[in-house]
């Protein structure tokens, strides 16, 4: 779910942030879109790495590294 909300509203972002730059400030729409999405698309990777996917289990991270002790 926290995809999709992510997702949602990158587009919604993308398209007003183009479209104000382009009736605003006469930007052309290519360039403005290369401009913005390239900011977006590093934002969203943070967003995905920190919130979307992020791990609340600290178990599994030892799991997965080896670092489980067995008695």
């Amino acid at each position: 779910m926290k995809y999709y909300i992510l997702f949602f509203a990158l587009i919604s972002a993308s398209y007003l942030l183009v479209l104000s730059a382009n009736l605003f400030l006469n930007v052309n729409v290519i360039l403005a879109k290369i401009c913005i999405d390239a900011p977006l698309g590093i934002l969203s990777y943070q967003i995905q790495l920190h919130w979307v996917f992020k791990n609340d289990s600290p178990d599994i991270g030892k799991q997965i590294a080896g670092d489980h002790h067995e008695l």
